[in-house]
């Protein structure tokens, strides 16, 4: 499965309990993300990788608050991959937010 994949299950999932307005401000949130990992298989995304990738928002000079927001997406996707045993380790987790 790759990120673009995951990230389309797990919003699918959320707009069941979220409204319409909040599953747009995910999609525009996550645009760097999918951009970021392309057609990764979420399966070989290591904790380096979720590093390389604030470090590339950085570099972009965005706001922290901006970072925290796009990580927060990233953080989610992998905790539902995990929680629902399309991964056998989360590499979000312990990465602290900018």
């Amino acid at each position: 499965m790759t990120y673009r994949e995951a990230f389309n299950c797990w919003l699918s999932e959320k707009s069941i309990t979220v409204c319409s307005a909040t599953i747009y401000a995910y999609r525009k949130d996550s645009k760097n993300a999918i951009s970021y990992f392309d057609d990764c298989d979420v399966s070989e995304i290591q904790r380096n990788d979720i590093v390389g990738f604030l470090k590339f928002e950085l570099d972009k000079q965005y706001a922290n608050s901006t970072i925290r927001t796009h990580f927060k997406g990233v953080k989610s996707t992998f905790e539902w991959l995990y929680d629902n045993g399309k991964i056998s380790e989360n590499p979000c987790v312990k990465i602290p937010l900018p």
